[in-house]
């Protein structure tokens, strides 16, 4: 289960000069890459948006606490030990996911990148 299949994180939100929300992760080349637009449902769409962008940080959480569960050899009862390093691991990738949006701060390079990209200039 180790493959990874979609787009590697991190993702972050960002917003373009017109307001657009969307999910971005940065390429091996420093450019931005979209990886999804979110686009306004019910007032929800920041919210949205931080927890689609915590995904990979969730799934990596997830796959670890699954790794340690399949290598206790009774699985009656799970007894496995949540480590320092896991538990804020976990800890990280749900502050990513609930986070509250006045206190997030915005890398000023990614979003003037992203600005950038989704103007065409």
């Amino acid at each position: 289960m180790s493959d990874t299949q979609h787009t590697k994180g991190p993702w972050q939100v960002t917003h373009n000069s017109q307001g657009e929300t969307f999910v971005d992760y940065t390429g091996d080349t420093g450019s931005l890459f979209a990886v999804a637009r979110v686009y306004a449902t019910s007032g929800n769409q920041e919210a949205d948006a931080r927890l689609i962008a915590a995904a990979p940080d969730l799934l990596a959480a997830l796959l670890e606490v699954q790794s340690r569960y399949a290598s206790v050899s009774e699985r009656g009862a799970i007894e496995v030990a949540i480590t320092p390093d896991l538990y804020d691991q976990i800890e990280q990738a749900l502050t990513r996911a609930i986070a509250d949006p006045s206190q997030e701060t915005d890398d000023d390079r990614r979003q003037q990148e992203h600005n950038r990209w989704w103007s065409g200039q």
